[in-house]
């Protein structure tokens, strides 16, 4: 079987008598094997954790390709990136009780995620592509 995996997306805006019209796209992805991790974990603050806090994920995942997480926070965001060297890098900002999948390009254990001002729950799925 192939093309298990299916995500799709799509994004509009309307302001003050400009809108853009809606932009939007679905695929699907192969899922390699059957691994997978998922869970509902608290990711904390800078302060708690300055490089913040590796994403869980098996080992028997081999390639980790996509990545969904949701901020279930009602007030504060959560970030995502990878580190350079001892350095979190976040690339990617979740506002509270938003969710998004994303593909991944970074090894087991790579991914990080940091609260911003006070700790958040977050749920996570990671498939193995």
């Amino acid at each position: 079987m192939a093309a298990e995996i299916s995500i799709s997306s799509s994004i509009s805006a309307t302001k003050g008598g400009t809108s853009i019209p809606t932009k939007g796209g679905s695929f699907t992805r192969d899922w390699a094997g059957k691994d997978y991790d998922s869970g509902k974990l608290v990711a904390t603050t800078a302060g708690t954790d300055a490089q913040a806090l590796a994403i869980p994920m098996l080992t028997t995942i081999g390639t980790p390709g996509m990545l969904w997480v949701k901020n279930c926070d009602v007030t504060n965001f959560i970030t995502i990136g990878p580190r350079s060297g001892a350095t979190y890098v976040p690339f990617v900002k979740i506002l509270a009780g938003e969710a998004y999948a994303f593909p991944l390009s970074v090894a087991s254990g790579a991914a990080f995620i940091q609260a911003d001002t006070a700790a958040c729950d977050y749920e996570y799925v990671i498939l193995e592509v």
